[in-house]
């Protein structure tokens, strides 16, 4: 019986070589789970208030995952050589735009 979910394999682990290529990849990786826009709006994610209503608590609860998705997903697919480079990097969009300017240079 076939599948009607969409699968998908992990992006290829960046090695220093072809970052064009693998930035695409990853891009239209996270772009597929709904990820990218968490590496480049980069947002703070606000506290909850008091007395949060349980759809509060939801939303604040999947920006937080959305986050720690996006930033599991780019430092699981490189080198151990490269994320040396981004292990001090804060936020996604500070990994993302470090691995950028490192690899890719400034336009």
């Amino acid at each position: 019986m076939a599948s009607s979910g969409l699968s998908l394999n992990t992006p290829q682990t960046f090695t220093g070589e072809n970052y064009q290529i693998w930035s695409v990849k990853m891009k239209s990786y996270l772009e597929t789970y709904d990820l990218w826009e968490v590496v480049m709006e980069d947002k703070l994610i606000q506290p909850l208030p008091a007395n949060p209503t349980l759809a509060q608590i939801k939303a604040h609860s999947d920006e937080k995952i959305k986050k720690y998705k996006a930033k599991t997903i780019i430092q699981n697919s490189v080198a151990d050589s490269i994320f040396s480079k981004i292990i001090a990097c804060e936020t996604i969009k500070k990994t993302w735009e470090t691995l950028k300017q490192e690899y890719q240079g400034s336009e």
